[in-house]
């Protein structure tokens, strides 16, 4: 008698498992998840800074002036290839108009430094900040940025830029100065000292 029993609780579990697997079959397939949307577009890149009108000019007091006399040129002579005048104790690179750049060559003491005063047209410092980010990344290697927009001191905004090595040292330094009121120093020009260093290779 139990046989039976049990050969009947079988039977009804496996009818039951073919009835479930019949639904199974008929039963219409499940709707596809809806697609995601479209991601939205990418933000368009920030313009590029145009480059300051003193640019030129700055690039040629680095390239032309600073480093050959680090190297060893004679100011002499490079103030004749660069058309540099006399300013008191320095040299000057002019450009048009408010645009100059005061070159204080290198000294017994600090050889392989030379400092700059550069005053440019008002509201362009990103553009010298630019020009000089840009002369940092061309260089082989290039300098990495060490400090970007920091307060320096009250009214002095730094950057700057370094390759330090075993073989060879490269710096860019460059501070824009603002008065206490947050104007110009110049009456009609912007005003930035750029240190700029380089030893080895």
């Amino acid at each position: 008698m139990t046989r039976y029993v049990i050969l009947g609780l079988v039977a009804a579990a496996t009818a039951a498992a073919g009835l479930a697997h019949a639904q199974d079959a008929a039963a219409p397939p499940a709707a596809a998840a809806p697609a995601p949307p479209p991601a939205p577009p990418a933000p368009l890149p920030a313009p590029a800074v145009a480059p300051a009108a003193i640019s030129p000019y700055l690039l040629a007091a680095i390239d032309k002036v600073c480093l050959p006399l680090i190297q060893g040129q004679k100011i002499k002579d490079v103030a004749q290839a660069n058309g540099l005048r006399r300013s008191r104790d320095d040299w000057a690179l002019q450009g048009p108009g408010v645009e100059r750049v005061i070159i204080t060559i290198p000294s017994v003491a600090n050889p392989t430094v030379c400092s700059m005063s550069v005053n440019y047209e008002v509201g362009q410092t990103d553009g010298v900040v630019a020009v000089l980010n840009n002369w940092a990344t061309a260089h082989n290697p290039p300098l990495a940025v060490l400090s970007a927009g920091y307060a320096a001191n009250p009214g002095v905004t730094g950057w700057s830029w370094e390759l330090d090595t075993p073989a060879q040292h490269v710096g860019l330094v460059f501070n824009a100065q603002k008065g206490a009121d947050g104007k110009p120093v110049g009456k009609t020009f912007e005003v930035g000292t750029l240190l700029f260093s380089a030893r080895g290779g």
